[in-house]
């Protein structure tokens, strides 16, 4: 194979991962965000299973972030239970830590990503 070939297939690729990491991204919900702050909510204590879909999390805003004028850095604040069985994590962004936030709703039975809102006036 020469260099040019090899590069093609590279290219390609990427584009294949690419595309198949767009089209796996947590859906953003578009509906009004006062729902998620009138939920009742109970803190949850952090562990290793919270802290790793948390980062998965993370790699879903980056390749999709709710706003794409916005920052893409999302540092994780804390974990929220919510009936029926299932997390809030709440997130800030790194730019900007006091006028956005982002909550991913997480099923507690399998630790997926459900759906993603942004609440404020940044991004």
């Amino acid at each position: 194979m020469n260099w040019k070939t090899v590069t093609i297939i590279v290219f390609l690729a990427l584009v294949g991962l690419l595309v198949l990491g767009w089209n796996t991204t947590v859906p953003v919900r578009d509906f009004e965000t006062n729902r998620v702050a009138r939920e009742v909510t109970e803190p949850v204590e952090t562990n290793a299973a919270i802290l790793r879909i948390a980062a998965r999390a993370k790699r879903d805003y980056l390749i999709h972030p709710i706003d794409f004028k916005g920052a893409r850095r999302l540092v994780f604040e804390k974990a929220l239970s919510v009936a029926p069985n299932d997390l809030y994590l709440v997130f800030h962004l790194e730019a900007n830590p006091s006028d956005f936030y982002v909550f991913y709703r997480v099923s507690r039975e399998d630790g997926r990503l459900l759906w993603k809102v942004g609440v404020g006036t940044g991004g």
